[in-house]
């Protein structure tokens, strides 16, 4: 599967204004779909502050660990001294091999406290569990899959979690859907979603959760758009977004990857451009909102940015990013106030690295 996925052109309406859309490689499976997406359905009058991102406090002795998803190496790498580690550095592990059920794995979420990571796999038509992550390595099947006709997944790309609630959001762009599936520590094979959002026509890239406030954010690669949900957890059936950050000024360009910074801040990975966008007060952006940052250029090693993801321990503000066409991950500091065309404080890049096609990260700050 190449890096752009196969999709169909569509054209979206967002409000009055219509946009040409990408054409995006995601899998040979083609849905049918038709109509407007991520159209707003209201408008905030009355904005409120945003909620920075809690930051967290450091564990003693923690050096973290960074995991990185190979898209064509069918395989987890696991960088041990993540909050440090930079060049051309060999991963401490690798989940690969027939059993593991990897098929060009795509963006993750790591729940740290149970030491549980979950990856969308598309090309297995699943998402794939492992506990105990930490200790894994080498030809290991996951401890759960999140496969069959009963979990509506054709090609997830996309996972976020909700851990208070104990909700695992999977996007999935070949229907349009985001499906939340509940308990998420324990579903597994051929589980039900407890819900299905629907959004008609949607060529979903990522998807991130503000569980403090409830709200969920979704990027629509081929309108150039993201869709902001009040009240997720609430949501079923058909919905249309509460707000969306849309327009020629956005500078959106196939928006994959999403985050949130420590000052409530919205970063988005824009895979069409090889740029990180920041938006500021993402609970309450809408419309045609200008970026407060633009990192892009030769210096910042961007090409096709997928996954991006907070170190919440740094209050430098620090994101690392995933690069499928530039093979490396980089991390760059003051992302809310520094931009341009930047170096990376970080990058992990190099032939030792065993990158092939690397798309999502994920990071464990507590061990």
């Amino acid at each position: 599967m190449n890096q752009r996925h196969q999709r169909r052109a569509a054209r979206i309406t967002m409000g009055s204004t219509r946009f040409p859309g990408l054409i995006i490689l995601i899998v040979s499976v083609l849905a049918a779909m038709s109509g407007c997406v991520i159209s707003p359905r209201r408008t905030v009058d009355n904005s409120t502050s945003p909620t920075p991102t809690p930051t967290v406090t450091p564990v003693p002795g923690a050096t973290g660990k960074l995991y990185v998803s190979n898209q064509n190496g069918n395989s987890i790498l696991r960088f041990d001294n993540a909050l440090t580690t930079t060049g051309d550095t060999q991963p401490d592990a690798t989940i690969i091999g027939s059993g593991t059920g990897l098929n060009q794995p795509q963006f993750m979420a790591l729940d740290p406290a149970a030491d549980r990571l979950f990856v969308a796999n598309p090309g297995g038509s699943s998402v794939l569990v492992w506990d105990a992550v930490s200790t894994v390595n080498g030809n290991t099947p996951p401890t759960r899959t999140i496969s069959g006709l009963n979990t509506g997944l054709i090609a997830p790309v996309a996972v976020a979690l909700d851990v208070t609630r104990d909700l695992l959001y999977v996007a999935d762009p070949s229907q349009g859907d985001v499906l939340v599936f509940s308990p998420a520590s324990t579903a597994g094979n051929n589980a039900l979603p407890s819900r299905a959002l629907t959004i008609t026509g949607a060529d979903l890239g990522g998807i991130a959760l503000d569980t403090t406030n409830d709200r969920l954010y979704i990027s629509d690669s081929s309108a150039n758009a993201i869709g902001v949900f009040d009240n997720a957890s609430t949501l079923n059936g058909p919905v249309t977004s509460d707000r969306a950050i849309t327009g020629t000024d956005t500078g959106l360009a196939g928006p994959g990857g999403l985050t949130l910074d420590l000052s409530g801040d919205l970063v988005v990975s824009n895979g069409g451009n090889g740029t990180v966008t920041v938006y500021p007060s993402a609970a309450n952006a809408n419309g045609d909102v200008r970026p407060i940052v633009i990192i892009g250029g030769s210096n910042s090693r961007l090409v096709t940015p997928g996954q991006v993801i907070l170190n919440p321990t740094n209050s430098a503000n620090e994101i690392f990013v995933a690069d499928s066409t530039a093979q490396s991950v980089s991390t760059f500091t003051g992302v809310s106030s520094s931009g341009g065309n930047i170096a990376p404080a970080r990058n992990l890049n190099g032939g030792s690295t065993a990158f092939n096609s690397p798309r999502g990260v994920a990071l464990d700050v507590t061990r």
